[in-house]
């Protein structure tokens, strides 16, 4: 099956989000993907233009960018599944952080509310999502596992989590013991961790056993705030099927040599710009389990593709519907005969010491 990543710039503008959004479903069902991945906050990054409390008093505009994803599912025949914000209707001030799932027919067949908030003291920020959002519920229905039927006919079994998820391990090992092959992990990274994102997302493929599909935010939302990208699939030997460019990833003035090809996919005989737009060589990858690989090296950001990846641009024409400087969308062929036969090489999960530590799915 295969599997689109968006990586974006949500702003405090949820109709100009959608516009980009919906582009961004039509590009990705035109290139054959079946299921298309958005970021954590999709719907809006809230600031100035759109601020948490004048937005939670009337709900339109987020509701508005929900109800367009749906449209957006049904009008390109393919599941989309997007970060975004709902009303918590117990406190007027508080959010739901949720990840939704529409499938082919623009029907909403998953909901889930993440479950461990954001709570950080680092050098440059404090974070308190609790202050924002409430924690999930752990009997919601969207612990439950999301079952995608591919158009082959195979069905696919993912568990859906959201950003700092994936410090929790335990969350991961319950999702595979309920059945999950690959993970949706919906998220907008802090830059300042940036050297946790790589480990903890091959970790939990390894873990799991299982694909990891990542799509994030990238850039500068507004003058407070600003996300890592680096969106990525990995598969569950723990190689990089696709890997999109990270703010942390810029080398300006870099030496430009090899195939010449620019970020918005067009080619360029130029080699001293060092815009988002400026020609990138290209270097040959060796992974151990997923085939020759290369790596497009760019002044915006790495882009790292094994054998079943791909990207594409989102192409920036200046409207406030184009991408941006870090966007693209990344592509993977996710396949149920990798997954099987890592399992049987390695049966972890058949000798796993319940009587020590309790079945990882609580039953």
């Amino acid at each position: 099956m295969k599997v689109a990543i968006a990586q974006i710039t949500s702003i405090p503008n949820p109709e100009r989000n959608l516009r980009l959004c919906r582009k961004i479903i039509a590009k990705a069902a035109a290139n054959g993907a079946e299921l298309v991945a958005f970021p954590e906050s999709s719907d809006v990054i809230f600031g100035p233009g759109c601020e948490s409390a004048d937005e939670r008093k009337e709900l339109k505009r987020t509701k508005a960018f929900r109800d367009g994803m749906g449209q957006a599912a049904k009008e390109n025949s393919v599941w989309v599944v997007f970060g975004c914000h709902m009303p918590y209707h117990a406190d007027p001030k508080m959010w739901r952080n949720t990840c939704l799932t529409y499938n082919p027919s623009g029907e909403l067949v998953h909901s889930y509310d993440k479950l461990h908030p954001c709570e950080a003291t680092l050098p440059d920020m404090t974070i308190s999502e609790s202050s924002t959002c409430v924690s999930g519920s752990a009997s919601q229905s969207g612990l439950e596992i999301l079952k995608v039927q591919s158009r082959d006919g195979e069905t696919w079994n993912f568990g859906i989590t959201i950003c700092y998820d994936i410090r929790y391990p335990q969350l991961f090992s319950y999702l595979r013991a309920r059945g999950a092959e690959a993970f949706i992990v919906s998220t907008a990274w802090f830059p300042t961790t940036r050297r946790h994102w790589d480990p903890l997302l091959t970790a939990r493929a390894i873990d799991n056993q299982a694909y990891i599909v990542a799509p994030g935010q990238v850039g500068k939302h507004h003058e407070e705030r600003e996300s890592l990208g680096a969106s990525t699939v990995v598969d569950p030997w723990g190689d990089k099927v696709v890997r999109l460019p990270s703010i942390a990833d810029r080398k300006d003035g870099q030496k430009m040599n090899g195939k010449q090809v620019q970020m918005n996919g067009t080619s360029s005989s130029s080699s001293s710009s060092k815009s988002a737009n400026a020609p990138v060589h290209e270097t040959s990858t060796n992974y151990a389990h997923n085939g020759n690989g290369k790596t497009l090296h760019a002044p915006s950001g790495d882009i790292e593709l094994g054998s079943d990846g791909s990207w594409d641009h989102l192409g920036d024409d200046g409207s406030d519907g184009g991408g941006g400087e870090g966007c693209a969308i990344g592509y993977a062929v996710l396949r149920k005969e990798k997954v099987k036969a890592l399992r049987e090489m390695v049966p972890i999960w058949d000798n796993l010491r319940t009587e020590l530590y309790g079945r990882p799915d609580g039953r």
